[in-house]
């Protein structure tokens, strides 16, 4: 299998190494708890550090992180036909439609899902459910607005769109991503995603990789959805995932940093500078500068 990552010296592609020592050095002085880094341009990794115990082969728990995943699972869905964005996500599930099915449910389509735009006041299901996916389509509290229209982070919308996956392609969705592109990159094989208690793959939380592959996936968005002279994602879904489809702010409570307030697009986080980024709960992030053609 081949690792489309390589090395070089930081000052091969334009950086000082003073930089990177910088950042080692400002990490370590304030005691901040991190695992482990990775820096690339292009596809080249000029910098990577690990913390002990943590080393290169170590899985983290990319936690939100990978909504991203899951994102990139139903573009390719829909970069084959098999789905369209605008499809009511009600007509995949005949088996949740009771009749009970609330009709601002039924209007909720695979776009306002992806934009963290579902009609639900907030995450469908607790922890303790034993049915999750059940309770996307039946929630705990009745929908109060229409799909589309305000950004409420939702995980359940996650987990809804990565059962589909699996229940179009008959594969969890990072099995999926896989076949279609990551194994390609040099992904690594062993790489799996926590399941829920259905028994489908968890992908508003569970997926866990090394580092490297963080990086690995992260190219996709990067670099317009081609890597190494393969298209493995549409431009266009790319282009569309990485923008601002909807308003954020009031979410961050009005506040505008690195990270908030910038807007989002499918499960994936605007930020200053024209980056964007993939977010997990505990400081997982891959953040990408695509004028710098930076990946951190």
């Amino acid at each position: 299998m081949k690792d489309i990552l390589g090395y070089c010296r930081p000052e091969d592609v334009g950086v000082h190494p003073s930089w990177v020592e910088d950042y080692v050095n400002e990490v370590n002085r304030r005691r901040k708890v991190q695992h482990s880094f990775v820096m690339a341009r292009g596809t080249r990794v000029f910098a990577e550090g690990y913390w002990k115990p943590f080393h290169r082969d170590w899985l983290h728990r990319m936690y939100s992180v990978s909504k991203s995943f899951v994102s990139a699972a139903i573009g390719m869905l829909a970069d084959e036909g098999q789905i369209s964005l605008d499809d009511r996500i009600i007509t995949y599930f005949p088996d949740q439609d009771d009749g009970n099915v609330h009709p601002l449910t039924r209007e909720m389509t695979i776009r306002d899902m992806l934009m963290m735009a579902t009609c639900n006041r907030g995450q469908s299901y607790n922890i303790g459910d034993a049915d999750w996916l059940a309770t996307f389509f039946h929630p705990h509290h009745e929908p109060d607005h229409p799909a589309g229209t305000e950004f409420r982070y939702d995980t359940a919308a996650t987990y809804t769109l990565d059962v589909l996956v699996e229940r179009l392609t008959g594969k969890t969705f990072l099995e999926y991503l896989k076949d279609k592109a990551l194994r390609e990159l040099g992904f690594s094989e062993n790489a799996w995603c926590v399941e829920a208690p259905e028994g489908y793959a968890w992908g508003g939380s569970g997926v866990e990789c090394t580092t490297r592959d963080l990086a690995r996936f992260a190219l996709l968005f990067a670099h317009g959805g081609r890597v190494g002279g393969k298209q493995y994602l549409s431009e266009d879904y790319v282009r569309a995932a990485t923008s601002k489809q909807i308003d954020n702010l009031r979410d961050s409570g009005g506040k505008v940093d690195a990270c908030a307030g910038h807007g989002y697009g499918y499960q994936i986080w605007r930020g200053e500078q024209n980056s964007f980024a993939f977010h997990g709960m505990g400081g997982q992030f891959a953040i990408c500068v695509p004028d710098k053609d930076f990946i951190f």
